[in-house]
């Protein structure tokens, strides 16, 4: 009789119940809840979009009080005073940090063009995370405020994308 055979297909064997056993134990630790995770993620997108919201909502009320004055300044001026107004709405927000810091070293566009104030930020990053998740948002907008008010506001993606 030839045995040679039976030591791969008992070492066959042995394997493939150890893989089932394997397979089984994980079928049966496996809660199946996934509701956590995607309540997580979806926390961190809310606010994400929130912050970014938020910002384009203190930026349009910073720029109606800088036209509801009436000032007659140059460019410049006009800048300052735009940060002026900025900085008290700094809260020290981390996730804001970004935009606030964009504030400080006047990398933004703030002009009267007639009877028309126009405010354009670049590449602004806002972020929310939560443990080891973070989702970081990239964005530019423009807002421009006629002299009865009316907005017109335009959001575009990084000019270096």
């Amino acid at each position: 009789m030839n045995r040679k055979g039976q030591v791969p297909t008992i070492l066959l064997l042995v394997m493939a119940l150890v893989l089932v056993i394997s397979a089984l134990s994980i079928f049966v630790s496996f809660g199946g809840n996934f509701d956590s995770r995607s309540s997580e993620i979806s926390n961190i997108l809310a606010n994400a979009d929130f912050y970014q919201r938020y910002l384009i909502s203190e930026s349009e009320i910073a720029i109606k009080e800088v036209a509801s004055e009436k000032l007659y300044l140059n460019e410049e001026d006009l800048k300052m005073r735009f940060r002026e107004i900025m900085k008290k709405k700094d809260f020290g927000i981390f996730e804001l940090r970004h935009y606030f810091d964009k504030m400080e070293k006047g990398e933004f566009s703030f002009k009267k063009e007639g009877d028309k104030y126009r405010f354009e930020i670049n590449n602004v990053s806002v972020y929310s995370e939560s443990g080891a998740n973070r989702y970081e948002r990239n964005f530019g907008f423009e807002i421009e405020v006629d002299a009865d008010g009316k907005v017109n506001f335009n959001e575009h993606l990084p000019k270096d994308l």
